[in-house]
């Protein structure tokens, strides 16, 4: 019998503890037209951050608490506005798609890197084949796969040449950092790991791999200057020695406090939570290369196994939206037909029997908690529903590098607990192509989904796009190669002397916050 609690809350009380972004109107493109300086300036800003950090190299990671700090290192072509999420220019002045699977751009003059090389079209083409290079064998090669080339036309304007229309080219170019190409020509993988040089409003002070990351402002900045001094950045990856470091005033910003914790952060005199309805989906995957998950009938079955909603209610407070496929309700592409498996403990019995296992059998799930809110108590909560039916859960707890390690090479779980926020592309691309059959955070094979990322990428027709993503959505809920769960909400605690709001899209960029007198 499911317990009701006593605290739930809903999506719209999320959203209550965002911004108003009615009351702050955008006022143009770049950090030089959204910065005011209002309230002077901290010496040092402080941020609690939820999971480790292994790596500062953009084309050797694809984990979300690295891309956050990366941020701060690298400017991107685009950027998404804080307000509306729109994408704007950012070190583009203007881009276009001019036909013949071409997107060009321009970008601004005279932009340089930390390190005093040029930022021109000539390292926007290096940084692309950089991610298309075997011997770096970035995350992003097969995202980028159908990006064929980057054509220099003068020192600031350039075009991709793609294979396709490549629609989804301008969602994808936020968490595309252009790099110094002499400097990330002249060192190996493992130092540029520990000794990112970018052109943004922060430059790197000291690196210590899931322990701590500490940059200064970047003095020579060719935007407006952040009015922050020094950013210290703490890998704390335990919720509630977050939380109490945020209100003992230890931090300014501290990601993913658990709902439990929100009144009391509200409650406490100088800190208040910030949330906001994202794009990041929660789920636990299946190897297919791990029998007896290459068989339908028990992905299946353990989808009718896992009370989803149960879970939603306890660990989230009934704010997640739950997941009947590969997309949330924020990206196009979303089928609202498709219904979420229903929690079914005798049909998941009947299947597993169907499937030959009428006694059930032992398996594994492997887990890094700080990739989700409650990461530890989910899993466990996923594993005692698993062996209410007969499936015997070994819990293995790993760190970040070493989980996406095992997710890139296809040796994770068989059972893998993870989330995903599609690149902060919104985007279906970003789901389907990564999360399916040759995608680099896959552990399944489904060649029919591969076929259908390549027609979405076929077509700049957003209707056609759409009913192609509904198409393999239906398909992968069919196939469940993953116990579906929730889209997660963005969750943080923040210090009352800083106007920072939580963002859809889940980056922390630094350069536009003020400082509240």
């Amino acid at each position: 019998m499911r317990q009701k609690l006593n605290f739930l809350t809903t999506r719209r009380d999320v959203l209550r503890y965002g911004a108003a972004a009615s009351s702050l109107a955008a006022t143009g493109l770049g950090p030089a037209s959204v910065l005011a300086q209002e309230g002077g300036e901290f010496d040092e800003f402080k941020i609690g951050i939820w999971s480790g950090v292994p790596n500062l190299d953009p084309e050797q990671n694809s984990i979300r608490t690295c891309i956050v700090c990366q941020n701060w290192i690298f400017d991107p072509l685009l950027f998404r506005d804080k307000d509306t999420n729109e994408l704007k220019p950012y070190l583009a002045t203007e881009y276009s798609y001019v036909g013949d699977n071409r997107w060009r751009f321009k970008i601004h003059e005279g932009v340089m890197f930390h390190n005093g090389e040029p930022l021109d079209a000539a390292a926007v083409k290096f940084s692309l084949e950089r991610r298309k290079s075997d011997k770096v064998g970035s995350p992003f090669q097969t995202t980028f796969a159908d990006v064929l080339d980057c054509e220099i036309i003068d020192d600031t304007t350039f075009e991709f040449v793609c294979a396709n229309p490549f629609p989804m080219m301008p969602a994808y170019l936020p968490t595309f950092s252009i790099m110094p190409p002499k400097y990330y020509s002249e060192h190996d993988l493992s130092y540029l790991a520990l000794n990112p040089v970018g052109s943004g409003p922060f430059k790197l002070v000291e690196f210590r791999p899931d322990d701590v990351v500490r940059v200064e402002r970047n003095e020579d900045y060719w935007g407006e200057k952040p009015v922050i001094k020094r950013v210290t950045a703490t890998i704390v990856q335990e919720d509630a020695t977050r939380v109490a470091s945020l209100l003992a005033g230890d931090f300014n910003i501290t990601g993913r406090p658990v709902m439990e914790d929100f009144d009391r952060i509200d409650a406490n005199p100088g800190t208040r939570v910030s949330a906001t309805i994202g794009n990041r989906v929660v789920f636990a995957g299946f190897n297919f290369d791990m029998p007896p998950f290459d068989n339908k009938l028990v992905r299946q079955a353990a989808n009718y196994a896992v009370d989803a909603a149960i879970i939603n209610e306890v660990y989230l407070r009934s704010t997640g939206e739950l997941m009947a496929s590969a997309l949330p309700s924020t990206v196009p592409g979303y089928d609202p037909a498709i219904e979420p498996y229903a929690y079914d403990p005798d049909k998941a019995k009947a299947l597993l029997a169907e499937a030959g296992f009428p006694d059930g059998f032992e398996t594994t799930i492997e887990v890094h908690p700080g990739w989700l809110i409650a990461g530890m108590e989910v899993t466990q909560a996923i594993a005692n529903f698993l062996k209410e039916v007969g499936i015997k859960v070994n819990l293995v707890v790993s760190d970040a590098g070493t989980m996406a390690a095992h997710i890139n090479d296809r040796t994770a779980g068989p059972i893998y607990v993870q989330s995903w926020g599609g690149n902060s592309t919104f985007d279906a691309d970003s789901y389907i192509q990564v999360l399916f059959d040759e995608g680099s955070w896959s552990c399944n094979h489904m060649p029919e989904i591969g076929a259908l990322v390549q027609a979405g990428r076929a077509t700049a027709d957003q209707a056609e796009r759409i009913k192609v993503y509904q198409e393999a959505c239906r398909i992968i809920h069919e196939e469940a190669p993953w116990i579906f769960l929730y889209l997660q909400p963005n969750t943080y605690g923040v210090t009352t002397d800083t106007d920072w709001e939580g963002r859809p899209d889940e980056m922390i960029p630094l350069y536009y916050l003020k400082k509240i007198a």
